[in-house]
């Protein structure tokens, strides 16, 4: 199964086709290594409360080019829950020799979680000079290897898009944890699914007029 969180690619594939696999392998790197100076990323976990564990982190780095270049390494580090050394979790590197990485750490969550993240990069273009960043992303799993829920529309709780040689103006995209939807009872579902059936042919109706 395709992670939910596994957007940037996913997005080319969706909207491009057959033409936009051509575009993946059709890159090559663009300039040398760019050093990514630590940053400290921050989370608030007391929703976890309301989930069930045991819980995962989950970091990924997918290779924008498609060619395993290897010109992006990542390490998170220094892992604290609620201002605390977390020794229990160990360090995580990254390095986009293949088109999909991850690393998973198993944690205790507190109310909060925090990690620094720190590396090189580089930053791929196509044959037309178009940017295929590679791209960083974190997010939580729950006990039964779900996502835990987060503001962000596609999942994920940290995107980090390599898509800029100036460090700091990388695009990065933090979200926050948010308590998992209320499964509707039976009758309520039957008629939230009647009103979109009836909205969705009323619409058609209009667009006939």
């Amino acid at each position: 199964m395709i992670p939910k969180h596994y957007r940037f690619c996913l997005r080319l594939l969706s909207l491009g086709g057959a033409g936009a696999t051509l575009m993946l392998w059709g890159t090559h790197p663009c300039g040398a290594q760019i050093n990514y100076p630590t940053q400290t990323f921050t989370f608030d976990t007391s929703v976890l409360s309301k989930y069930t564990g045991p819980f995962t982190l989950d970091f990924q780095l997918t290779d924008g080019s498609g060619t395993s270049d290897a010109n992006t390494s990542l390490k998170a580090d220094n892992f604290q829950i609620d201002g605390a050394p977390a020794s229990g979790i160990s360090s995580v590197s990254l390095q986009d020799t293949t088109f999909f990485s991850e690393e998973l750490r198993t944690f205790t969550p507190g109310s909060m979680l925090a990690f620094d993240l720190s590396g090189t990069y580089g930053v791929d273009t196509d044959a037309s000079g178009t940017i295929v960043l590679d791209e960083f992303s974190f997010t939580i799993l729950q006990g039964n290897g779900k996502e835990v829920a987060t503001t962000s529309p596609v999942g994920g709780l940290l995107i980090v898009d390599f898509d800029n040689p100036a460090h700091a103006s990388v695009t990065t995209l933090q979200y926050q944890l948010v308590q998992s939807a209320a499964v509707p009872e039976p009758g309520v579902l039957a008629l939230l699914i009647g009103t979109t059936v009836f909205g969705t042919g009323l619409l058609a109706r209009r667009k006939c007029l």
